[in-house]
């Protein structure tokens, strides 16, 4: 017995997905710790977690290549193989997200998430057969076995508040494209469209019945993962001239979603006042575009830059003044630095 087209393709796409996924999550993470972007660790391990959900599918089509017959599943170990990612990307992806729309509240929502993703895991190793339904091809090694949820049991009850979660997260992040400017926009509405597709490929995975289907899914996997990544990594900062003269060092903030430019030159902020241009966005202020001046340093924001950084850290980029007196304040804490004033 021979791999049908169908199954070459599991074979060949599954050990794709398992070597893409450890490698580009290990390439995030080390990006991540280069750059000091935390975000982008917590998407390197979602992409190589939902790689390892293919184990299942290559290591059947693997051992249907090498003995002509399907994966030993008595224990259910297909079914382990392939569901027992789902918790752990779904509290990576729910942090990513909490982090950016609900910061405050976080890890309430996380901490809820955790016990449910706990339960999950228990019912996984205590009944993997009874968890899935599993087909198998109408000739023994034409292509590998399925496992599919029983529906109304906690496993697929999860499952479906797990897509339900993300759905919600993926129109916030809509929604707060709509609102935020020009790059903040641009990054939002990557991280929304990334989240769709990825929702979109993991229902399809279920039913890959055929190549078309399959590269339709794995596509979906792929663009959505490189969507993310846009979405969430640093952008580089361009001035004007090459030499400033002065240097504040700022690290954590909005201007990459989930991190500040690691320097913010004097001379931004000299050029930011001078042509009255937001320090975060680069927008033109004039009229009622114009809507916070740092009363410490005289620093610039527009309406929608200085609303998204109320919310989340609540501090100048430059002199870490509160936005709103009456909400917590998060400023960067220098380490061992002196701090340098800015004169207009």
């Amino acid at each position: 017995m021979t791999l049908s087209y169908l199954g070459w393709f599991q074979l060949i796409s599954s050990s794709f997905f398992v070597l893409f996924g450890s490698i580009f999550g290990a390439f995030l993470i080390y990006g991540s710790r280069k750059s000091n972007a935390k975000l982008l660790a917590y998407m390197g391990l979602t992409i190589a977690f939902t790689g390892y959900t293919w184990l299942g599918i290559f290591l059947d089509s693997f051992t249907i290549l090498l003995t002509d017959t399907h994966l030993n599943n008595s224990q259910g170990i297909f079914g382990i193989l392939t569901f027992l990612w789902i918790p752990p990307i779904g509290i990576f992806m729910l942090y990513i997200g909490a982090e950016l729309l609900i910061l405050k509240r976080k890890w309430y929502i996380i901490s809820f998430y955790l016990v449910f993703g706990l339960l999950f895991e228990i019912n996984l190793f205590l009944d993997p057969l009874n968890s899935f339904t599993y087909r198998y091809p109408e000739l023994v090694g034409e292509h590998t076995m399925y496992a599919l949820f029983i529906p109304g049991t906690y496993l697929f009850i999860f499952n479906i508040c797990l897509y339900l979660i993300l759905l919600i997260i993926g129109s916030g992040f809509l929604y707060k494209s709509f609102r935020s400017p020009r790059i903040i926009k641009k990054k939002f509405l990557m991280l929304s469209i990334g989240l769709f597709l990825f929702i979109i490929a993991s229902v399809f995975t279920l039913m890959v019945t055929s190549v078309v289907i399959a590269l339709f899914t794995y596509s979906a996997f792929l663009c959505g993962f490189w969507l993310f990544y846009l979405g969430l990594r640093e952008e580089s900062i361009k001035v004007e001239k090459t030499h400033p003269k002065k240097v504040v060092e700022v690290k954590e903030s909005l201007f990459r979603l989930s991190k500040r430019p690691d320097l913010l030159t004097e001379e931004e902020v000299t050029i930011s006042k001078e042509k009255k241009i937001c320090l975060v966005c680069k927008g033109k202020l004039s009229g009622f575009k114009l809507a916070y001046i740092c009363p410490d340093c005289g620093t610039l924001y527009c309406e929608s830059c200085a609303l998204l950084l109320s919310d989340i850290e609540n501090a100048c980029w430059v002199c870490n003044n509160p936005f709103d007196e009456s909400k917590p304040s998060k400023p960067f804490q220098r380490e061992e630095k002196e701090s340098l004033d800015i004169k207009e």
